[in-house]
């Protein structure tokens, strides 16, 4: 549902010019590129990736990837594998961007707000275990922004409209 959103957001504000496309990418989300095509018959004559790749997590994912095994890389985790596959693939500038305020009970979902405005800790998981979580997620932040995760920067964007609002200023700057 998201990319559908990030896809009619970004065909209005550039008006039919700029197209989007849902890929499996083996190592982000994103990707850009840049395609000459034939107005005689519509064909592709030429195409470019452009170079810059963004891997997005939300402050819910990023806590559920930090804890879950990776299948294929073992015994790393589900995020130090995809931030592995993101630092050795081929592209110059890598983005991890994190949306969401992991601070904020509205954007992390261990938190519960009750009738009465309350938060509460919620989930099958105990309360430490999710103060655990939430401190992993503040680590990997500041990781990220000290540099530990070589070749890769951070860009923390508040929500989901807020990260397509990042995506299209990325679009206008290669335009």
């Amino acid at each position: 549902n998201f990319l559908k959103k990030v896809e009619e957001k970004i065909d209005r504000h550039f008006g039919g010019v700029v197209h989007c496309e849902q890929l499996y990418l083996p190592s982000a989300d994103y990707m850009f590129v840049a395609r000459l095509i034939s107005n005689a018959n519509g064909e592709v004559i030429d195409e470019r990736v452009l170079d810059m790749i963004i891997e997005r997590k939300n402050v819910n994912d990023l806590q559920l990837c930090l804890i879950k095994d990776s299948k294929k890389y073992k015994p790393l985790s589900f995020f130090e594998a995809q931030t592995y596959k993101l630092q050795n693939c081929g592209i110059k500038k890598k983005l991890f961007l994190m949306e969401g305020d992991e601070d904020d009970p509205k954007h992390f979902s261990m938190y519960s707000t009750t009738a009465r405005g309350t938060t509460t800790v919620r989930g099958t998981t105990t309360p430490a275990e999710q103060l655990k979580r939430l401190k992993r997620v503040k680590t990997v932040r500041l990781q990220m922004e000290k540099g530990d995760w070589k070749g890769i920067d951070i860009v923390c964007t508040k929500n989901a409209a807020d990260t397509v609002e990042f995506l299209i200023q990325q679009l206008k700057n290669f335009k």
